[in-house]
């Protein structure tokens, strides 16, 4: 398939900083958003299990949608793919600062899921531009745009909240409030991100290049299969549903948590501005955490250790994270906890992206990738309503059933061979 020459401007950039950079604006925006949704969704009335299943709506989406975005990008290209995702997260975040009740908030995540969904083609452009030796510094490099992301766009999501609760004076009409101005500024973002990749990201997917059959439909039994009778690629996609499960019993409902545990008067507007300014600080730090780990320290501890090592070592460390945070009695004392589950989180995810890459067949990558988002996705959508359920119960409760299925999953990445070479040739996928 013939592709229009990237702009010229385009080849005096590294493809890897001009990913970053992408990513980066496009997780900035998500970011924001953060520390103002569950309290958006409270302040219409959610209960703590509503309020996550406003985030399982949006993974929902990136489930059905990351793997269509990933086998589309095997053959169109990447660079189409990530403009169209950029481009729906810009009309989300629109509607989501506009949102007045509870079922348009619900339609602007849906929005946002679908367009951020492709971050598996993000992911995709790293292997298309490392070689095997270097992906888990690409994949690291990405994993740092994500922890840049979580450290500025939650810093910069509290600042807007401040700034749009004095805009408003107290006025609930006002378009420029509490928590519809983060809303407005990520989605001044968005565009900046859709207008600066359009113009100098090129497409990294070179003509001519073997690219997925067509045929298949996406996350079906028949695809699952193919995938999983790669070798390594099986484990590794159980590895990943089970941590993404567990992780996100629990995220949606880390705000709440908080403020339930430190914040007096839960539900005023008072203890509503304290819980955002609590949960960016935490949020802040896990992130800083993460990007030090990611696009510092990966790179050199892979060399040394190995991906199947580090993997291992950040599911076990996750497991003790989880199992502490719930039961710290003081705001002190929850920050050295928050430092070990970013740490953990920073030696997962680029290990574990680098590992299926690496093993994925090499006209398959975008695909595969896909599957494996999908599969997060789809943890990230079913562990949101677990935790909420447990936490309506006792909030100790989604925290403690994390710490167990991480430790399922820590047991399953110990199975995974220490070293994955490039993947050798496999049967012909099902039609």
């Amino acid at each position: 398939m013939s592709r229009a020459p990237p702009p010229a401007a385009a080849h005096r950039a590294s493809p890897l900083l001009l990913i970053f950079f992408t990513v980066f604006l496009d997780l900035l925006g998500f970011g924001i958003i953060i520390p103002v949704l569950p309290f958006y969704a409270e302040h219409y009335g959610a209960s703590p299990l509503v309020v996550t299943l406003l985030g399982a709506s949006y993974s929902m989406m990136q489930f059905l949608f990351a793997p269509l975005w990933g086998r589309l990008s095997d053959r169109v290209g990447r660079r189409p793919v990530i403009l169209v995702g950029v481009a729906m997260s810009v009309v989300g975040y629109t509607v989501f600062g506009l949102a007045h009740t509870l079922g348009v908030l619900f339609l602007a995540r849906i929005l946002a899921g679908i367009g951020n969904a492709n971050i598996p083609t993000a992911q995709a452009y790293i292997a298309d531009v490392t070689t095997p030796e270097n992906r888990a510094k690409g994949m690291g490099i990405l994993g740092m745009s994500f922890g840049l992301g979580f450290i500025l766009g939650p810093a910069l999501g509290g600042a807007a909240a401040k700034l749009g609760e004095r805009l408003s004076a107290g006025d609930p009409a006002a378009l420029f409030t509490q928590t519809s101005l983060p809303a407005f500024v990520a989605a001044a973002l968005a565009l900046v991100d859709l207008v600066l990749a359009g113009w100098l990201l090129p497409e990294s997917l070179q003509p001519g290049a073997p690219h997925a059959r067509a045929g298949r439909g996406f996350l079906s039994p028949a695809v699952l299969a193919h995938a999983a009778r790669t070798p390594v690629v099986g484990v590794l996609l159980v590895v990943g549903f089970l941590f993404t499960v567990s992780w996100a019993n629990v995220e949606q409902t880390f705000g709440l948590l908080l403020e339930r545990k430190f914040v007096e008067h839960p539900g005023t507007p008072e203890a509503m501005g304290k819980a955002i300014a609590l949960t960016t600080t935490a949020l802040t730090l896990v992130g800083f955490v993460a990007a030090v780990v990611q696009g510092g320290l990966i790179g050199r501890l892979t060399r040394r250790f190995g991906e199947k090592a580090l993997l291992a070592s950040g599911l076990f460390l996750q497991v003790v994270a989880l199992a502490l945070i719930a039961y710290v009695p003081t705001e002190l004392l929850l920050y050295p906890v928050l430092v070990l589950m970013a740490v953990a989180n920073g030696l997962v995810n680029p290990s574990s992206s680098s590992l299926v890459s690496r093993a994925a067949p090499p006209d398959e990558q975008g695909l595969t990738l896909g599957i494996a988002q999908s599969l997060a996705a789809l943890g990230r959508a079913l562990g949101p309503v677990w935790g909420g359920w447990l936490f309506e119960r006792d909030f100790h409760l989604p925290y403690v059933s994390s710490a167990v299925v991480m430790l399922v999953a820590a047991g399953f990445a110990v199975t995974i061979p220490a070293l994955v070479k490039v993947a050798p040739p496999v049967e012909q996928a099902p039609a």
